[in-house]
């Protein structure tokens, strides 16, 4: 039997090409499975790696278009115009309203 190695959050972001603060964060909300081995320690199991990224590919079945990131909101035309869109419904409800946007 091998015994494959635990990993750190370091060397998971480093794999996955990601940053740490990513990983924490699929941590918190319960998507990634851990074990914390004392109040600051925390490796993550080959195993449990493998079952995220199996469920990351599920999800990618499931939602084949690419979701709305900074990177692909410039290509994305239906995006656009939703943005668009949103605009003028807040346009005509502060109109509506009688409030003025506030400064941005």
């Amino acid at each position: 039997m091998t015994m494959a190695y635990a990993l750190t959050v370091k060397t998971l972001a480093e794999k996955w090409g990601c940053s740490m603060s990513f990983v924490y964060s699929e941590i918190d909300k319960g998507r990634l499975t851990v074990m914390r081995l004392g109040p600051k320690l925390i490796r993550i199991r080959p195993d449990d790696v493998e079952a995220y990224e199996a469920a990351a590919l599920v999800t990618a079945d499931i939602f084949p278009e690419p979701l709305a990131t900074p990177h692909t909101i410039a290509g994305n035309e239906r995006v656009l115009q939703c943005l668009k869109d949103m605009r003028t419904t807040a346009r005509l409800l502060r109109a509506v309203r009688g409030t003025t946007p506030s400064p941005t």
